[in-house]
């Protein structure tokens, strides 16, 4: 759907002649670009299991999640609905629809990411406060081993 969404964008911006506009599409595509690469960082990112790694992941995640709300108020706020919606064939109201769904999945995906990235940094503190339990532990058996000659 977003691919979609990207096409027509990419389309019309091909016909705006308006510099104001154009700048405002060219920002689009920007964030677009950039909501893009937070993810496949994020993807790049999740394969390494340090904490400070997740916490970067999180932060991405907010990131991205800035970024798709931000596009999604552009495209829902564009002056010029019918135009779109005569490049994409559908009637005003059909396109109003069609932004408001993805608004909608936009939203809720991206939420989902920060919700699951937030739950993986509570996983990985536990993980790492299990892994200082073991150590502590297992410098009291050195000390141990070594006060008695084990």
């Amino acid at each position: 759907m977003i691919d979609i969404s990207r096409k027509m964008m990419d389309e019309y911006s091909n016909l705006i002649t308006d510099e104001k506009e154009q700048a405002y599409y060219s920002d689009f595509n920007r964030n677009y670009d950039t909501y893009l690469g937070y993810s496949r960082r994020a993807l790049e990112l999740s394969k390494n299991e340090e904490y400070e790694v997740s916490k970067s992941i999180a932060n991405m995640s907010q990131d991205t999640y800035d970024v798709s709300q931000d596009a999604v108020v552009g495209m829902i706020n564009l002056k010029t609905i019918d135009e779109i919606s005569s490049i994409s064939n559908n009637t005003v109201v059909d396109t109003i629809n069609i932004i408001s769904d993805i608004a909608k999945n936009t939203d809720v995906r991206s939420q989902t990411v920060v919700d699951a990235t937030e739950g993986q940094i509570i996983a990985i503190e536990t993980v790492v406060k299990e892994i200082k339990n073991l150590s502590n532990l297992e410098n009291k058996l050195k000390i141990i081993t070594t006060k008695f000659k084990i």
